[in-house]
């Protein structure tokens, strides 16, 4: 997972609030952005565009229907501004990448945060972050299947996925990778031990006496690793960049 500034974390730790604020009279009437003090390339870009200034404003709305539902649980609160501030950080390099579209990691996003659901006491369902997710479904021969994925949001430049078979581990799960269909996939040895921190779900990848020196299963300069929300669907993957596998999808214009 991508690291989000410590600050904005110590922030919310001390109950200051990071609502973004109402749109002030210098504001554009379709964005949040206080079009005045624009100073970078994306902010500019949106306040020049009718269409990126709609939904910049619906993306802060869709942040304060997000936070709302989990304000009273701090640490939910905190990981779910951390992530919205490293979106914040991710959008500003967009636009480095000719492959990359502003509007569809906006967009993106949008659905990834009407996806977030309340706090959970469960450690089944769909958990996200904004650069993966992770889907905990019992198999009906006890125990859980696990289905962790991730990938590099702006330019795509890794891809991680791990399909395994957990096993309560006292106060955790140890997912050990599912073999049942290749016995070459070159991961095994690795787990990915999963706890609970909360409201969350805090991931972590164990060699565990592999061959393998680096986890096989991610891509150069990629990790599963992180802090994990709890979600009431699957959303899209936040993504600046076009993937095949998401049919009937076409690049933007811009």
């Amino acid at each position: 997972m991508r690291l989000a500034p410590m600050n904005v974390c110590a922030l919310l730790a001390l109950g200051i609030s990071l609502m973004p604020p109402a749109a002030s009279a210098a504001s554009s009437p379709s964005t949040s952005i206080d079009c005045k003090l624009a100073k970078t390339a994306v902010e500019r870009t949106i306040c020049a565009d009718p269409e990126l200034a709609t939904l910049d404003a619906a993306l802060a709305a869709a942040y304060r229907d997000a936070l709302t539902p989990v304000r009273s649980v701090r640490a939910l609160a905190a990981a779910l501004t951390c992530e919205r501030s490293e979106f914040l950080t991710s959008r500003e390099s967009v636009l480095r990448y000719p492959d990359a579209s502003l509007s569809r990691y906006m967009r993106s996003w949008h659905q990834w945060l009407e996806a977030i659901g309340g706090p959970s006491t469960s450690l089944q369902g769909v958990w996200i972050n904004g650069s993966g997710s992770m889907v905990i479904s019992p198999r009906a021969a006890g125990g859980y299947t696990v289905v962790a994925k991730g990938d590099d949001p702006i330019r795509g430049s890794y891809t991680c996925e791990f399909i395994g078979i957990g096993r309560l581990r006292g106060d955790r799960i140890e997912v050990v990778w599912d073999t049942s269909e290749d016995e070459e996939d070159g991961a095994e040895g690795w787990t990915l031990d999963i706890r609970r921190q909360g409201s969350l779900l805090e991931l972590q990848q164990r060699r565990n006496g592999s061959e393998a020196p680096k986890a096989p299963f991610r891509g150069s300069r990629g990790s599963l690793e992180g802090t994990y929300l709890p979600a009431r669907v699957l959303p899209q993957p936040a993504r600046a960049w076009h993937s095949a596998e998401e049919e009937g999808w076409r690049a933007p214009s811009r």
